[in-house]
Formats: C-alpha cells, structure tokens, sequence
C-alpha cells in the first residue's frame, strides 16, 4: 500500500536573532523559517511545492508566532531606548541652553536613565547632529516606550533646561520639538512641563 498526501514542513532558516518570546516571557533567540507545502510519499517531504507561510520560531520552546512579533522590543532594546530619549531630547534643549550647569544636569539625566558611561565627549557628539535627525531618533527611541516613560524623558528636559535658571522663549520653544517626538499629547506637554516649573526650588 502507497500512502502519500500533502503536508507543510519548515526547513532552514532565513534570518536569526533575539527577539522577545511572547510564550517565555523574555528575551530568546529566533529563526525565521519559510513553511512550504510537500508533497510527501510514506509521510516523507519528497516534492517541494507552494509556500504557505512564514514564522517566528523560538529558539528555547520552539514554540512558532507570526514575523510580526519581531515588532515587540526586546528588554535590551527597551534599556537602550530610554538614555537614547533622554540623551535627544536633551540635546535639542542644550543648543538654545548651553550652560555649564544645563550641561551637566543632562549629563547626568542620561546617566541616571541607564547609560553610566555617559561624559561631555558623548554629549558633544550628541550635539554634533543635525536637529532633524536628533527629533527623528528621539521618535524612534520613544516610540516602545510607555507613555509614563515619555513623560519622564520630557520632564528630565525640562529640568535640563531649568538648571540655570526659569525656563525661557526659546527654551520653551525647544520643548516643543520634544513633545511631539514623544508622541505626547498637548495636555500631557503642558501638564509635564507645568509640573516641573512647580516643583522647582527657584519657582
């Protein structure tokens, strides 16, 4: 007796990583693997035919998820997103705020987010960018994070701001590219930065 049939088998892989297992709760490696259906003689893959799917395979459970699970940060991608935010949105507020004590309020803000190592070197550098691209990475960075955390980011820019003193124009000015890179809505803007101002000692 001939038994054949048709089934999907995933073979290979086409792209490894680590991404955040939704079934092991934390940060796995992965293969991405493409499912073919087989025409199969004696439940052996014998003739390759049609794709049928594409998944996400954890390399700890095995368990398979749909490619759009790769969206959801990782916990390493989450701990750098937030000194990264905080280091742009800084930044923006640094080049109409240059004081040395604005700098080094900002210093350390990124450093008390998460990045240590953080000096004047990494600062500077931080300066050096053009400020399109410094509001593009601040979106990027703030964008899996959750909107307590882009409220804190926004509230440490404004005290970066205020580490000379009352907030001014143009500082103000420079919060207002920050905000909406953070995806913050104008009542949160305005109710973060109100909050700071309040709680400030030379309010």
């Amino acid at each position: 007796m001939i038994i054949f049939g048709l089934s999907v088998f995933f073979f290979g892989s086409v792209e490894q990583g680590v991404f955040h297992c939704p079934n092991c709760g934390g940060d796995r490696e992965y293969k991405r693997k493409i499912g073919r259906r087989w025409f199969t003689l004696f439940f052996v893959p014998v003739i390759p035919l049609n794709k049928v799917a594409e998944v996400v395979q954890c390399g700890t459970c095995n368990t398979r998820f749909r490619t759009s699970v790769l969206s959801v940060p990782t916990t390493s991608q989450l701990a750098a997103a937030v000194p990264a935010a905080v280091a742009g949105a800084a930044s923006l507020v640094l080049r109409v705020a240059p004081s040395p004590a604005a700098r080094a309020r900002a210093i350390e803000a990124v450093r008390m987010a998460g990045s240590p190592s953080y000096d004047d070197a990494a600062l500077d550098a931080e300066l050096a960018q053009p400020p399109a691209a410094v509001v593009a990475r601040l979106t990027e960075a703030g964008a899996p994070l959750a909107p307590e955390a882009r409220e804190r980011i926004l509230a440490e820019a404004t005290r970066v701001a205020m580490a000379d003193g009352p907030l001014t124009p143009d500082e103000r000015q420079a919060l207002g590219a920050v905000g909406p890179a953070l995806s913050l809505t104008a009542a949160q803007f305005y109710g973060i930065i109100s909050m700071v101002e309040q709680s400030a000692p030379h309010s």
